[in-house]
């Protein structure tokens, strides 16, 4: 998925962010996020960031990964609902959702805090079968205080 050899382990890659597994075709492994099958009817992923026992703020970000999996020819839409707690600053620079929807998965996505909607982001019909693996949303978060994310799928 877009990543590039290991040039310590050439039968490794280099992945970009929200890839993992030798060939950059898995979900990176992690205490949180998951996989999830998109449904023609709207679902909702509510999920909690942060970590209650962190009482001063982290050094680096926590990094959830989610997949919303969709057949081919079809559309994920993705709403925010809400972002509790949320520093309100664009660009996840405190908290916040990235969603990328870009065919080069390379690329960072729409990072977005509360006052963003995020609709018909993810367009299935831009990728290929590997790339319709698309992670929508991948959140990060450098709070002591956990954050509730609310997203209609």
């Amino acid at each position: 998925m877009g990543g590039f050899p290991n040039p310590r382990n050439c039968s490794k890659c280099v992945c970009p962010g929200g890839y993992g597994g030798d060939h950059c075709n898995e979900r990176p492994k992690g205490d949180c996020g998951r996989t999830i099958e998109a449904l023609p009817e709207w679902n909702t992923l509510t999920d909690t960031l942060g970590d209650v026992n962190v009482l001063k703020p982290l050094q680096d970000f926590t990094v959830c990964n989610y997949w919303i999996n969709s057949p081919p020819e079809t559309e994920i839409e993705i709403i925010l609902l809400s972002l509790s707690n949320s520093f309100d600053v664009d660009g996840c620079v405190y908290d916040g959702v990235e969603i990328k929807a870009n065919q080069d998965q390379r690329l960072s996505g729409y990072r977005c805090s509360l006052h963003i909607v995020a609709v018909n982001l993810c367009n299935n019909d831009r990728f290929t079968d590997v790339q319709k693996r698309t992670y929508c949303p991948k959140a990060c978060n450098l709070c002591s205080t956990p954050q509730s994310i609310n997203a209609a799928t």
